[in-house]
């Protein structure tokens, strides 16, 4: 039989895996390299990471989704070995934090930028998908 609780953890765990890694990506490749595939073309890529809308009090975005993502990485892979509702509070808190701002940040590719950075969409899809599974699951 397949214990509920872990799974929902270990589903948090590979969602925020692939936030991190995404993240990372994102914070220590040159924008060149990870987005322009041809020489002297501009992806979609780029201009949504060199928009006005990669910083978020002055800190690029890249940089704070790494910090919180490893942050509720390590808080889930925590809070599956040892509960408890304080670590499970904060989790829930960051998950619904991070979501929005996923949920912002989306809107802002699609309607405003009118550009899509498929990287910047699997971190932000990522987080949606915790949401999704706190959700489901419930909490603790």
């Amino acid at each position: 039989m397949i214990n509920k609780k872990n799974l929902k953890y270990k589903i948090l765990i590979f969602l925020f895996a692939i936030a991190v890694i995404f993240s990372a990506l994102l914070s220590f490749v040159p924008i060149s390299t990870l987005c322009d595939s041809e020489i002297g073309v501009t992806s979609n890529c780029s201009r949504v990471l060199s928009s006005q809308y990669s910083k978020t009090f002055g800190i690029l975005n890249s940089y704070l989704g790494l910090g919180i993502f490893l942050v509720l990485l390590i808080l889930t892979i925590s809070q599956m070995k040892n509960q408890t509702k304080r670590k499970e509070s904060i989790l829930t808190f960051g998950i619904f934090a991070t979501s929005l701002f996923a949920l912002y940040l989306i809107y802002i590719q699609l309607f405003v930028i009118d550009q899509i950075c498929k990287y910047c969409m699997v971190v932000d899809i990522s987080s949606v998908l915790s949401l999704i599974t706190i959700a489901y699951f419930g909490t603790d």
